[in-house]
């Protein structure tokens, strides 16, 4: 599906109020309240650049959040799954845990 640049969203009144539950809860992640805010802005028939330039996303991210409303409503706006678990790192431990202060370092001076 491709989006126009005029086009606008219609929202039905239950995904509206979904919609408005996330704008204006306070516990919201930040990342679906700019999910959610742009598609209420699209539906108030503000063009995708400027409801982009109100929410700060890129253009192409509203047409993308434009789309999975179109097709999964607000529950679509919800982050996906992940495939995998996120890359984790435990070299730096070890090497945090082996170093010793240099001479002149801040934890001398204190200890003097």
């Amino acid at each position: 599906m491709r989006i126009r640049r005029d086009a606008c969203i219609r929202i039905d009144p239950i995904n509206e109020e979904e919609l408005r539950k996330v704008v204006t809860s306070p516990n919201s992640p930040v990342s679906l309240y700019k999910r959610a805010k742009v598609i209420l802005l699209l539906g108030e028939k503000v063009s995708p650049s400027e409801a982009a330039r109100r929410v700060g996303l890129h253009r192409a991210n509203v047409y993308r959040w434009a789309k999975r409303y179109y097709y999964d409503g607000a529950s679509g706006l919800r982050d996906l799954p992940r495939k995998r678990k996120p890359r984790t790192s435990d070299v730096a431990v070890p090497i945090l845990e082996h170093t010793t202060p240099s001479v002149g370092s801040p934890t001398d001076v204190m200890s003097q």
